[in-house]
């Protein structure tokens, strides 16, 4: 049996009021029938046509088509029937204009999975075979009233229907067209087809088997006999629509509104640049300043402190109350220098001391070298110009931030001006230091004098003065107020582990003595915790521009579906399952995102080339050393093309479930 039909009514509800469009309609059409259904407006015709097409379920009663119960199935079993088993003809044609009259015929076999190769040559065939082998390429709005007719019956074949359902398929044409049409349909019919006609001009039915008559939704009359059922084959599963169609026919629709989509797209980009810009800052910043740590520190030495804090920073800056005071000597120097795994231990200061040549002053922080056979490569490495003192001269090697302040004011702090203050002698007066941790230093009791001559500049922010001439400087500030009962008193002592290996075992034994410690890997550890807060800082607030542009991606998403909700109803009534149409438009809104973020991310990429150049031209141009403040490393890239994805899918939901919902009647007949 094709179709039959037991008891069937439909009711549709127009707020408090009931309209009955069919009243207990039973009826069964045969396998090859040719039906012809005529009746007034509103007598239920069209209405009759959707429920067999599986556009509609019946309110009441059985239905059921080519072996599917209409009645009963779900979503995705009516999309498979209309895909495969059924063909809609309608009076308004219902292509979709932005495809060609091939592509509106392949459009039904891709819902169903088939290969493009294999649609192509189908459309074209069945498109020659309705005569438009000449007009295959052209968009419905260069075709005829009679040449669109002729593409949605060649749509209707795509997949092979068992049943062919036609609504009024002559309704918009002239005469001429109308009869072509016919003809076709009638062929049609001839081939093994069940046909079922809509009309309402009785001389269009004079081929049908029977004729049924309708009026306000009820049978008035049946005319003729029914054919002997014809032998129908046996059917393929529905395929689904490859991953590729859909996202070419995404693309189709995003092209159809370029500009709108451009700005929705620059949306992202903003968002994304500004993400990528934002983190890759303070990667940069982090890269510079470990690096510069890496340069001054070695992995290998361990700062200990009189005093082992409760609690710290993460920079390990004390903040708790400290265990008692341990003194730091001469004779811990030593002592520790004997400890296993230990090179050697010598002290270590931080001193703040001004400096007047001429017109111009400086503030200069002034650390120790280490004894020479401690002194790190790196540190010749920083050396600008000049050279690296011995232990006991009075020398200094000044930073090159400090030796541009002694320069004769409007003179550039060039390499070759800068070269003209090695050697010469400058006089510096010492006030005080930082302590162990640059917090807990104090004023000398009496500034320390001394005449310093410069051997070399190096990069940086600290200048170096030898071990041996700033113990002197130290011992002469403090005074008797630096003096313990077993020799002059150190705020910080660094201790020299023969190996890396060795460093956490030495730093925890010296802790279980009660020393404070610090080690450069623990403050490299620490810097990256604390520059990943920093990071997913600026992360949100990039990210803040990107949600907003994903609020456009939403709206202009939501209007799309407004815009295009007749092509959605199309779609649906050609065999489009709802998760086919949610694809669809979330493709859309993953393609939008995907090159709003791909442009985001190299111009957020450029920006920070650029700023770095920038930067750079003018620090090389003072004779300093090139940093990176901008670091785009491919977990940034990758991250932020992530969160442009998600935040793309996530403003795409609404308006994919809202069309996937759509109503395929109610589409249809939307304006």
């Amino acid at each position: 049996m094709a179709i039959e039909l037991r008891a069937v009514s439909r009711v549709y509800r127009m707020g408090s009021e009931e309209v009955q469009a069919l009243r207990g309609l039973s009826l069964r059409v045969e396998d090859g029938e040719f039906l012809a259904i005529l009746g007034p407006s509103g007598s239920g015709k069209t209405t009759l046509l959707h429920l067999i097409g599986g556009l509609d379920r019946p309110t009441a009663g059985e239905l059921s088509a080519a072996g599917v119960s209409l009645g009963e199935a779900d979503s995705d079993a009516l999309a498979a029937y209309r895909r495969t088993r059924v063909g809609i003809v309608f009076q308004s044609f219902h292509l979709i204009g932005s495809l060609t009259a091939c592509e509106n015929v392949e459009i039904a076999m891709a819902l169903n999975g088939q290969s493009a190769s294999a649609r192509r040559a189908r459309a074209e065939a069945l498109l020659a075979e309705v005569g438009l082998s000449d007009r295959m390429h052209h968009r419905p709005s260069q075709l005829s009233g009679g040449q669109q007719q002729r593409v949605a019956i060649a749509r209707a074949l795509a997949n092979d229907p068992e049943i062919l359902l036609c609504d009024e398929p002559t309704g918009n044409l002239d005469t001429a067209s109308g009869e072509q049409i016919m003809e076709l349909l009638r062929e049609l019919h001839r081939g093994g087809r069940t046909l079922v006609l809509i009309t309402h001009n009785p001389s269009l039915v004079a081929d049908a088997d029977r004729v049924l008559r309708l009026l306000d939704g009820a049978l008035q009359e049946l005319v003729g006999d029914a054919p002997a059922p014809r032998e129908v084959r046996s059917r393929v599963d529905a395929g689904r629509m490859p991953l590729g169609d859909l996202l070419g026919y995404a693309w189709r629709s995003i092209r159809r509104v370029k500009a709108r989509a451009v700005l929705t797209g620059l949306g992202v980009a903003i968002g994304v640049g500004a993400i990528v810009l934002m983190v890759s800052f303070g990667q940069g910043l982090q890269q510079s300043v470990i690096a510069q740590l890496n340069g001054l520190g070695s992995v290998t030495q361990i700062m200990v402190s009189g005093a082992k804090s409760q609690s710290a920073s993460p920079l390990g800056v004390s903040l708790g109350a400290p265990s008692a005071q341990k003194p730091l000597n001469d004779q811990t120097i030593a002592r520790f220098s004997r400890l296993p795994h230990v090179a050697g231990a010598y002290y270590a200061a931080t001193l703040v001391a001004t400096v007047h040549e001429g017109s111009r002053g400086a503030t200069v922080v002034a650390q120790n070298l280490a004894p020479h056979r401690f002194q790190l490569p790196s540190l010749r490495k920083q050396l600008r110009m000049g050279r690296i003192p011995g232990d006991s001269e009075q020398a200094i090697v000044l930073s090159d931030g400090s030796a541009a302040y002694l320069l004769p004011k409007g003179e550039k702090t060039t390499s070759k001006n800068l070269r003209r203050l090695l050697g010469q002698e400058i006089p510096l007066r010492f006030s005080g230091d930082f302590g162990s941790n640059g917090l807990d230093g104090s004023a000398f009791a009496q500034p320390a004098s001394e005449t310093l001559k410069v051997v070399g500049i190096i990069h940086g922010s600290a200048s170096y003065v030898p071990y041996r001439t700033l113990q002197s400087i130290l011992r002469q500030g403090k005074g008797k107020e630096g003096e313990g009962p077993d020799g002059f008193l150190y705020d910080q002592i660094t201790v020299q582990a023969t190996s890396q290996a060795d460093v956490q075992p030495l730093a925890d034994r010296l802790s279980r003595m009660g020393y404070g410690t610090r080690t450069f890997q623990s403050i490299i550890d620490a810097l990256h915790q604390v520059f990943l807060i920093v990071q997913s800082i600026l992360g949100v607030i990039g990210g803040i521009a990107l949600v907003v542009a994903g609020l456009g991606i939403a709206n202009v998403m939501i209007v799309a579906v407004l815009e295009r909700t007749r092509e959605i109803g199309v779609l649906k009534a050609i065999g489009a399952r709802r998760r086919d149409v949610r694809r669809m438009f979330l493709a859309e809104s993953l393609i939008i995102g995907a090159l709003g973020g791909a442009v985001g991310l190299v111009c957020g990429w450029l920006a920070g080339k650029g700023i770095n150049a920038l930067v750079n031209h003018s620090i090389l141009q003072g004779g300093g050393q090139s940093v990176a403040l901008f670091a785009v490393t491919p977990w940034i890239a990758f991250g932020a093309m992530a969160f442009a994805l998600i935040v793309a899918l996530v403003s795409g939901v609404y308006p994919a479930s809202r069309a996937a919902a759509l109503n395929p009647v109610d589409a249809l007949g939307h304006e």
